[in-house]
């Protein structure tokens, strides 16, 4: 899962919406992500508005932004400059571990 980074780099949150549901990342999952590591296009723990979420980012240089996708047809994409104040990357998603209900 995370065997590339060191173990206090690990963050773990737990996932509080729906966003990604269609790649079997639930609600009360808890998602592991690397903090502050960033390299190209995937999965990314962010925090957009104060709220921490889980979503795959596509990076665009040209116009130094980053659409933001989620895997839930019911939510479209979002388009945010990355010199948004109201957006941060926290760092790339390593794994998930189902919390059963």
């Amino acid at each position: 899962m995370a065997n590339n980074y060191k173990p206090e780099d690990l963050v773990g949150v737990r996932v509080v919406e729906d966003g990604m549901k269609d790649m079997n990342l639930d609600e009360n999952d808890i998602a592991i992500f690397a903090k502050g590591h960033i390299s190209s296009n995937g999965l990314y723990a962010i925090s957009l508005r104060n709220n921490v979420q889980i979503k795959r980012l596509e990076f665009n240089l040209m116009v130094e932004g980053v659409t933001i996708l989620s895997e839930n047809p019911h939510y479209g994409p979002l388009f945010v400059k990355t010199n948004n104040n109201h957006f941060k990357i926290l760092g790339k998603l390593v794994g998930w571990i189902h919390v059963l209900s």
